[in-house]
Protein backbone atom coordinates (compact mmCIF):
# COMPACT_ATOMS: atom_id res chain seq x y z
CA UNK A 1 0.00 0.00 0.00
CA UNK A 2 1.29 3.56 -0.45
CA UNK A 3 0.60 4.55 2.89
CA UNK A 4 3.76 1.63 3.75
CA UNK A 5 7.01 3.61 4.83
CA UNK A 6 8.93 1.72 2.18
CA UNK A 7 6.94 2.33 -0.43
CA UNK A 8 6.16 6.23 0.51
CA UNK A 9 9.32 7.04 0.60
CA UNK A 10 9.56 6.11 -3.44
CA UNK A 11 7.33 9.38 -3.97
CA UNK A 12 10.32 12.17 -3.21
CA UNK A 13 12.68 9.77 -5.20
CA UNK A 14 10.54 9.79 -8.01
CA UNK A 15 9.86 13.51 -7.30
CA UNK A 16 14.14 13.65 -7.37
CA UNK A 17 14.76 11.77 -10.26
CA UNK A 18 11.92 13.87 -12.29
CA UNK A 19 13.52 17.16 -11.32
CA UNK A 20 17.07 16.08 -12.19
CA UNK A 21 16.32 13.80 -15.57
CA UNK A 22 14.74 16.89 -17.31
CA UNK A 23 17.41 18.95 -16.58
CA UNK A 24 19.34 20.08 -20.08
CA UNK A 25 22.02 17.52 -21.02
CA UNK A 26 20.05 14.88 -19.40
CA UNK A 27 17.01 12.43 -21.20
CA UNK A 28 13.23 13.59 -19.61
CA UNK A 29 11.48 16.43 -21.51
CA UNK A 30 11.57 19.59 -19.43
CA UNK A 31 8.02 19.52 -18.91
CA UNK A 32 7.98 16.10 -16.47
CA UNK A 33 9.07 18.75 -13.58
CA UNK A 34 5.03 19.42 -13.51
CA UNK A 35 4.53 15.75 -12.00
CA UNK A 36 7.41 16.73 -9.30
CA UNK A 37 4.66 18.98 -7.94
CA UNK A 38 1.76 16.12 -7.12
CA UNK A 39 4.26 13.55 -5.91
CA UNK A 40 5.83 16.05 -3.61
CA UNK A 41 2.35 17.16 -2.07
CA UNK A 42 1.13 13.38 -2.55
CA UNK A 43 4.37 12.20 -0.29
CA UNK A 44 2.99 14.82 2.58
CA UNK A 45 -0.80 14.27 2.33
CA UNK A 46 0.21 10.64 3.17
CA UNK A 47 2.28 11.37 6.43
CA UNK A 48 5.15 11.15 4.84
CA UNK A 49 8.24 12.07 7.27
CA UNK A 50 11.54 13.70 7.39
CA UNK A 51 13.84 11.49 6.16
CA UNK A 52 12.06 11.42 2.62
CA UNK A 53 12.08 14.71 1.79
CA UNK A 54 16.31 15.08 3.05
CA UNK A 55 16.66 11.54 0.58
CA UNK A 56 15.22 13.14 -2.14
CA UNK A 57 17.09 16.40 -1.65
CA UNK A 58 19.99 14.62 -1.57
CA UNK A 59 19.25 13.03 -5.11
CA UNK A 60 18.06 16.10 -6.37
CA UNK A 61 21.32 18.03 -5.39
CA UNK A 62 23.52 14.71 -6.83
CA UNK A 63 21.90 14.90 -10.26
CA UNK A 64 22.27 18.64 -10.96
CA UNK A 65 25.88 18.95 -9.38
CA UNK A 66 26.80 15.18 -10.68
CA UNK A 67 29.59 17.56 -12.90
CA UNK A 68 31.58 18.16 -10.26
CA UNK A 69 32.73 14.46 -9.69
CA UNK A 70 34.82 15.58 -13.16
CA UNK A 71 36.94 17.25 -10.16
CA UNK A 72 36.90 15.14 -7.29
CA UNK A 73 34.88 11.86 -7.55
CA UNK A 74 32.77 11.97 -4.57
CA UNK A 75 32.72 16.04 -4.38
CA UNK A 76 28.82 16.26 -4.90
CA UNK A 77 27.91 14.36 -2.12
CA UNK A 78 28.92 16.50 0.60
CA UNK A 79 27.48 19.53 -1.55
CA UNK A 80 24.73 17.34 -1.14
CA UNK A 81 24.21 16.63 1.98
CA UNK A 82 23.73 20.57 2.75
CA UNK A 83 21.92 21.76 0.08
CA UNK A 84 19.19 18.75 0.15
CA UNK A 85 17.99 20.41 3.46
CA UNK A 86 16.25 22.69 1.15
CA UNK A 87 13.82 19.99 0.51
CA UNK A 88 12.85 19.84 4.31
CA UNK A 89 12.34 23.68 4.15
CA UNK A 90 9.80 22.90 1.17
CA UNK A 91 8.50 20.32 3.39
CA UNK A 92 8.31 23.04 6.50
CA UNK A 93 6.96 26.34 4.36
CA UNK A 94 4.07 23.14 3.22
CA UNK A 95 2.64 22.62 6.40
CA UNK A 96 2.93 26.09 7.11
CA UNK A 97 0.47 27.60 4.90
CA UNK A 98 -1.34 24.28 4.22
CA UNK A 99 -4.18 26.13 6.50
CA UNK A 100 -4.78 29.17 5.38
CA UNK A 101 -4.64 27.58 1.32
CA UNK A 102 -5.10 24.53 -0.89
CA UNK A 103 -3.51 22.24 -0.69
CA UNK A 104 -2.34 21.91 -4.04
CA UNK A 105 -1.28 25.52 -3.82
CA UNK A 106 0.42 25.01 -0.75
CA UNK A 107 2.74 22.53 -2.89
CA UNK A 108 2.96 24.71 -5.73
CA UNK A 109 3.97 27.97 -3.01
CA UNK A 110 6.69 25.59 -1.06
CA UNK A 111 8.37 24.24 -3.94
CA UNK A 112 8.64 28.35 -5.71
CA UNK A 113 9.22 29.72 -1.98
CA UNK A 114 12.71 27.45 -1.79
CA UNK A 115 13.82 27.65 -5.73
CA UNK A 116 14.28 31.40 -4.73
CA UNK A 117 15.76 30.92 -1.68
CA UNK A 118 18.05 28.79 -2.99
CA UNK A 119 18.92 31.30 -5.72
CA UNK A 120 20.10 33.75 -2.75
CA UNK A 121 21.83 31.61 0.20
CA UNK A 122 23.85 30.19 1.04
CA UNK A 123 27.41 31.07 -0.41
CA UNK A 124 25.85 34.17 -2.41
CA UNK A 125 22.93 31.31 -4.31
CA UNK A 126 22.77 28.19 -5.67
CA UNK A 127 20.75 29.08 -8.61
CA UNK A 128 21.39 25.51 -10.32
CA UNK A 129 18.83 22.91 -10.79
CA UNK A 130 15.48 25.30 -10.44
CA UNK A 131 11.84 23.88 -11.73
CA UNK A 132 12.19 25.89 -14.70
CA UNK A 133 15.69 25.07 -16.03
CA UNK A 134 15.64 22.63 -18.69
CA UNK A 135 12.73 24.90 -20.22
CA UNK A 136 15.64 26.87 -21.69
CA UNK A 137 15.61 24.14 -24.60
CA UNK A 138 11.76 24.66 -25.98
CA UNK A 139 11.13 27.66 -28.13
CA UNK A 140 8.29 28.99 -26.23
CA UNK A 141 9.57 29.10 -23.04
CA UNK A 142 12.27 31.66 -24.72
CA UNK A 143 9.04 33.28 -26.82
CA UNK A 144 7.69 33.69 -23.43
CA UNK A 145 10.90 35.06 -21.43
CA UNK A 146 10.19 38.71 -21.96
CA UNK A 147 6.91 38.46 -19.98
CA UNK A 148 8.36 36.02 -17.39
CA UNK A 149 11.63 35.02 -16.81
CA UNK A 150 12.77 32.07 -15.53
CA UNK A 151 10.82 33.18 -11.97
CA UNK A 152 7.92 33.04 -13.72
CA UNK A 153 8.47 29.94 -15.53
CA UNK A 154 9.23 28.23 -12.36
CA UNK A 155 5.51 29.42 -11.17
CA UNK A 156 3.87 28.93 -13.81
CA UNK A 157 5.40 24.91 -13.95
CA UNK A 158 4.51 24.75 -10.10
CA UNK A 159 0.84 25.95 -10.89
CA UNK A 160 0.62 23.26 -13.52
CA UNK A 161 1.46 20.92 -11.18
CA UNK A 162 -0.91 21.81 -8.64
CA UNK A 163 -3.53 21.80 -11.05
CA UNK A 164 -2.70 18.08 -11.98
CA UNK A 165 -2.55 17.12 -8.83
CA UNK A 166 -6.31 18.69 -8.15
CA UNK A 167 -7.82 17.54 -11.49
CA UNK A 168 -6.14 13.31 -10.68
CA UNK A 169 -5.88 13.90 -6.50
CA UNK A 170 -8.55 13.35 -4.12
CA UNK A 171 -11.82 14.61 -4.75
CA UNK A 172 -12.21 17.90 -2.31
CA UNK A 173 -15.20 20.86 -2.53
CA UNK A 174 -15.77 22.08 -6.05
CA UNK A 175 -14.66 25.72 -4.55
CA UNK A 176 -11.19 24.38 -3.43
CA UNK A 177 -11.02 22.26 -6.74
CA UNK A 178 -11.30 25.39 -9.06
CA UNK A 179 -9.41 27.32 -6.64
CA UNK A 180 -6.31 24.77 -7.52
CA UNK A 181 -6.69 24.83 -10.99
CA UNK A 182 -7.76 28.27 -12.36
CA UNK A 183 -4.04 29.59 -11.52
CA UNK A 184 -2.04 27.93 -14.32
CA UNK A 185 -4.47 28.53 -17.10
CA UNK A 186 -4.85 32.40 -16.26
CA UNK A 187 -1.05 33.00 -16.02
CA UNK A 188 -0.97 31.37 -19.57
CA UNK A 189 -3.80 33.82 -20.89
CA UNK A 190 -1.92 36.90 -19.44
CA UNK A 191 1.47 35.70 -20.83
CA UNK A 192 0.14 34.75 -24.16
CA UNK A 193 -1.85 38.83 -23.99
CA UNK A 194 1.33 40.01 -23.14
CA UNK A 195 4.04 38.42 -25.12
CA UNK A 196 5.07 40.43 -28.09
CA UNK A 197 5.60 38.62 -31.17
CA UNK A 198 9.79 38.09 -32.30
CA UNK A 199 11.19 40.16 -34.69
CA UNK A 200 11.76 38.24 -37.65
CA UNK A 201 16.11 37.64 -37.90
CA UNK A 202 17.06 38.81 -41.01
CA UNK A 203 20.65 38.58 -40.76
CA UNK A 204 23.13 36.29 -39.05
CA UNK A 205 23.57 37.16 -35.42
CA UNK A 206 27.42 35.94 -34.45
CA UNK A 207 28.22 35.42 -30.95
CA UNK A 208 31.88 35.05 -28.46
CA UNK A 209 31.68 32.48 -25.91
CA UNK A 210 33.43 32.94 -22.82
CA UNK A 211 32.58 29.81 -20.14
CA UNK A 212 32.22 27.81 -22.84
CA UNK A 213 36.30 28.30 -24.04
CA UNK A 214 37.15 26.16 -20.61
CA UNK A 215 36.36 22.97 -19.57
CA UNK A 216 35.30 21.35 -16.21
CA UNK A 217 38.44 20.19 -15.62
CA UNK A 218 40.91 23.60 -16.26
CA UNK A 219 38.42 25.48 -13.86
CA UNK A 220 38.19 23.50 -11.19
CA UNK A 221 41.43 21.49 -11.55
CA UNK A 222 43.99 21.93 -13.52
CA UNK A 223 44.24 26.31 -12.96
CA UNK A 224 43.69 28.26 -10.13
CA UNK A 225 41.18 31.41 -10.05
CA UNK A 226 43.94 34.02 -11.71
CA UNK A 227 44.39 31.57 -14.77
CA UNK A 228 40.73 31.42 -14.92
CA UNK A 229 39.55 34.55 -14.81
CA UNK A 230 43.02 35.74 -17.10
CA UNK A 231 41.68 32.69 -19.95
CA UNK A 232 38.21 34.57 -19.87
CA UNK A 233 39.75 37.70 -20.05
CA UNK A 234 41.85 36.87 -22.68
CA UNK A 235 38.82 35.47 -24.93
CA UNK A 236 37.07 38.64 -24.74
CA UNK A 237 39.65 40.89 -25.71
CA UNK A 238 40.58 38.87 -28.33
CA UNK A 239 36.99 38.12 -29.66
CA UNK A 240 36.11 42.03 -29.44
CA UNK A 241 39.34 42.88 -31.66
CA UNK A 242 38.35 40.39 -34.24
CA UNK A 243 34.37 41.64 -34.43
CA UNK A 244 35.15 45.23 -33.07
CA UNK A 245 31.33 45.73 -34.03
Amino acid sequence: PLSSPRVLILLPLAAAALRGFSLPGWFLPPECVILAIPLRILYWEKGGGRWGDYAGGILHVLLYFSFLQQTAPFLPIPVALILGLWWLAERAIYFGVRPWIPQALAGASAVVAVDWFRGQWPMGGVPWGTLALGMGERPLARDWGSVLGESGWIVLLALCGAALYSWFGPRRSRREHLIELLPAPLLILVVALAVEPRAELRDAVRTLSIQGNLSIEEKHGRWGVREVFGRQAAVTYAGLAEEPE
